[in-house]
């Protein structure tokens, strides 16, 4: 599955929401950044993934660079160019294999001194996840990533069927859908666990979790067993679980 097409069958209606939920102007003392992210990092799994779905926390740290418009608090732009940037995160997933998985949690991105906190909402399947980051201070962005083409394939497989995946190596490609806003003052804790309330409707949602049967990549099945949508229909299937549970949240 290409990264293309995973993003093209995500429900466009679901890129977009973020984007007009938030405002995208600055708060007082932050900083706007608009622009495209290319990451790499790794992210690590509590407890390691294997082919049975089970609460999952995953913590996520990447590095790279970015290019775009950067709006000072005082309304003065510079035109960015592969400047250093820093990604971390931390969510939760109420039910999560090495075939798929919705977490939910939080991060900052660290760029030009700014912090840009965010919450954010994971849909993933067979190695491939589209993030959707919402501002904390304002803006939204989406991050196409995937298990690094450098992986040891065989060892990944292997972990998944056997004692568990502790972490993966990852790459990332970020845009923002509406410009990102930084914390006044540049600070931001950077990690939210996901309420329990929304847990427990993913749970009772994913009553019948995709799983793959062997391991990364294999066919998804349901739990009963019987077929299920692979690649990104499988993805946008998880999605549309995810957006009933964010709409019941903010209630």
């Amino acid at each position: 599955m290409t990264r293309s097409l995973l993003l093209r069958l995500v429900p466009m209606a679901l890129l977009a929401a973020p984007a007009t939920a938030v405002a995208a102007s600055a708060a007082p003392g932050g900083a706007t950044f608009s622009g495209s992210c290319t990451l790499s990092g790794t992210v690590r799994f509590d407890p390691p993934l294997t082919t049975t779905p089970q609460p999952t926390v995953s913590t996520a740290t990447a590095g790279g660079t970015c290019s775009g418009t950067l709006t000072e608090p005082d309304g003065s732009t510079q035109s960015l160019s592969s400047a250093p940037v820093a990604y971390q995160a931390t969510e939760d997933a109420a039910s999560a294999s090495c075939g798929s998985g919705i977490d939910s949690g939080s991060g900052s991105i660290t760029l030009a001194r700014f912090t840009f906190p965010f919450s954010v909402d994971e849909y993933r399947a067979t190695g491939a996840a589209v993030l959707h980051l919402t501002g904390t201070e304002g803006g939204a962005a989406v991050v196409d990533a995937q298990v690094s083409a450098n992986a040891d394939q065989a060892t990944i497989l292997s972990d998944c069927a056997g004692p568990g995946l502790p972490e993966a190596p990852i790459d990332g490609d970020l845009q923002t859908t509406s410009p990102l806003v930084s914390a006044a003052g540049g600070g931001h804790d950077g990690h939210r666990s996901a309420p329990a309330a929304h847990r427990d409707l993913v749970a009772a949602a994913a009553g019948t979790p995709l799983v793959a049967p062997g391991a990364v990549g294999l066919p998804l099945t349901t739990a009963a067993g019987a077929p299920a949508p692979a690649g990104g229909a499988a993805l946008a299937a998880l999605a549309g679980v995810a957006v009933v549970a964010r709409r019941a949240r903010r209630r």
